[in-house]
């Protein structure tokens, strides 16, 4: 037993440090989590989901504790100059954070909160997003908790890279819109550090671990559950999965005999950090046949079925952990909306679709299936948005903005004739996807003959909705905790400082795709390649004009990109 504890010491203090935190976190929670009847309506209430939230918040909220200080103990007994990085970084963060306090709010943050005080899920937007603001909610119980999270979570990333690649790093954490993403507590905002993670934490600690023979079970679990999670907590993270299929057995499988183990804040890479270099990548070569330097665990078959017991792992785990996660994702989606948001999704196509005469066979009946969702006069209306949906839902259901209320069947015809209509008229589907391209970036003295001379009509109020926002606002005031209001500047500075550089940072991830490609640099490469069909599938289907749903690609690209050149500097 004293052998148990002298080998454990440290994580048994820091679970005893971690429960100690955890309880008065959990106590002084109720100063903002209430079991009062919500004053919103315009959302779906599942209070029977509320004690499932509460608990999964409360364990969540422990293992933020503890995993937290774990990281930190790493940290200030290894790496001196790594505790200094992640108190600098989130003291930035942290400055910005309260010169702008309470924060930036966009779109439903608000609502998401004013449901988050309930412990009631928000299925529109994913209940992942909910359970991060009442985890936050829990540990700090404030209003402000999760952009507090996030800026931890920030920092620890920031570390993280730092710790694994050196200075150069430090750019990532520097980037305007980094910055901006400490002010923000939207969804794919709180999502893309998450999503760099898990890119990098298999290129270091997978891909370039020191022990090439044993199978990793630990990491690879850690790398399927992230999968699991980024998967299902945005729509467009499905595509992820299936980049895997080749990133994990690679990571796993390839030799690393030229190359060092990765020392943490070492500034000797090889490999995939050589994108730009005209170095011959080692990786490459040990997959060619015949070639005499292939390494022993190879030639004896050792790694190659350490590597192929570790993708199995993988994947059964992700398998297990996607179909346990999305449980309650998926009860909520049928009992509230069935297939609701991929109806959202064609509402804007079809709003500039439908003032052009539609002469196909079967286009009356097409007509007429959409009419039953969406009525015809609401989608002529308000063109080249996806507001006819939520205006007419408000209207026709008493406020409810996100739901059809239909039944299955009806909803089947509608996406059939809807998927219908845009096939036969592909040319103005592309034409209004590359026109919200367009003003999404700012560019707004497009040709308007490309969408038929039509100008966007936009409803932003409707019934209850902005009710649920204006009161969300004022739940949000009332547990600031802290009695004073920033500004706004510093956001907007950042936004126009490069806070929305999406097309500089789609130029960097695709020419350094192309480089990669050519030197035969397959991580990087697939890595970029997954981003781009990510981009794709927003590019298809965004139903409004965001940039922030592009950060996650935004912070891979850019992490990837100083990888690629951390070399030549």
């Amino acid at each position: 037993m004293t052998g148990f504890f002298n080998k454990y010491k440290t994580q048994i203090e820091i679970f005893v440090i971690s429960l100690a935190f955890w309880t008065g976190s959990v106590i002084s929670s109720g100063k903002i989590f209430t079991t009062d009847e919500l004053n919103m309506a315009s959302l779906p209430k599942d209070y029977s989901m509320a004690p499932v939230m509460s608990i999964l918040s409360k364990v969540l909220a422990f293992c933020v504790y503890y995993f937290g200080f774990l990281f930190l103990s790493k940290i200030r007994r290894r790496y001196d100059r790594s505790w200094y990085v992640f108190f600098g970084t989130l003291a930035i963060y942290l400055i910005l954070f309260f010169a702008s306090y309470p924060g930036y709010y966009m779109s439903d943050d608000a609502v998401i909160f004013g449901y988050a005080t309930r412990f009631l899920p928000v299925y529109w937007h994913n209940y992942l997003t909910s359970l991060y603001f009442m985890t936050a909610m829990t540990i700090v119980p404030a209003s402000v908790a999760p952009f507090l999270l996030n800026c931890c979570i920030l920092a620890a990333v920031s570390t993280y890279l730092y710790m694994k690649d050196g200075k150069l790093m430090l750019i990532f954490s520097v980037l305007p819109f980094t910055l901006l993403s400490a002010l923000m507590c939207f969804r794919p905002v709180l999502y893309a550090p998450v999503f760099l993670i898990f890119f990098a934490y298999m290129y270091y600690d997978v891909l370039h671990r020191a022990d090439r023979d044993e199978v990793p079970v630990k990491k690879t679990v850690i790398l399927s559950i992230l999968a699991a999670v980024l998967c299902l907590w945005r729509s467009e993270g499905i595509v992820l999965i299936f980049f895997c299929i080749f990133l994990v057995p690679y990571s796993l499988m390839v030799p690393d005999k030229k190359k060092k183990p990765v020392e943490e804040n070492s500034d000797q890479k090889t490999g995939d950090a050589a994108l730009f270099d005209d170095e011959r990548d080692p990786f490459e070569e040990d997959f060619k046949a015949g070639e005499e330097r292939r390494s022993e665990p190879l030639q004896n078959g050792k790694r190659k079925q350490s590597a192929k017991v570790a993708s199995l792992i993988f994947f059964v785990v992700f398998a297990l952990a996607f179909s346990v996660i999305k449980i309650p994702q998926t009860t909520g989606e049928e009992k509230y909306y069935g297939s609701d948001y991929l109806i959202l999704a064609t509402v804007r196509p079809l709003s500039l679709i439908i003032h052009r005469d539609q002469t196909y066979p079967g286009a009356e009946e097409d007509l007429e299936n959409i009419n039953k969702i969406v009525k015809l006069d609401y989608l002529s209306y308000e063109t080249l948005s996806c507001t006819a949906f939520h205006r007419y839902n408000s209207d026709k259901n008493s406020g409810a903005y996100t739901q059809t209320l239909a039944d299955a069947k009806t909803q089947s015809d509608y996406l059939k004739s809807a998927f219908r209509m845009i096939y036969h008229n592909l040319d103005l589907y592309i034409a209004e996807r590359i026109q919200l391209f367009l003003i999404t970036n700012g560019i707004y003295d497009y040709d308007p003959g490309l969408v038929m001379g039509m100008k966007p009509v936009e409803t932003s109020q409707y019934a209850l909705y902005s009710g649920d926002r204006d009161y969300g606002l004022v739940l949000i005031d009332g547990n600031k905790r802290l009695d004073i209001n920033g500004t706004d500047k510093i956001a907007k500075f950042l936004f126009a400082a490069g806070g929305e550089a999406y097309i500089p940072m789609l130029v960097i991830l695709i020419v350094s795709l192309v480089i990669s490609i050519i030197k035969k640099n397959w991580f990087i490469a697939v890595t970029l390649l997954s981003l781009l069909a990510r981009e794709g599938v927003i590019f298809l289907t965004a139903p409004a004009s965001f940039i922030q749903y592009s950060y996650p690609m935004m912070f891979v690209t850019a992490w990837a990109f100083l990888v690629c050149i951390k070399k030549r500097t």
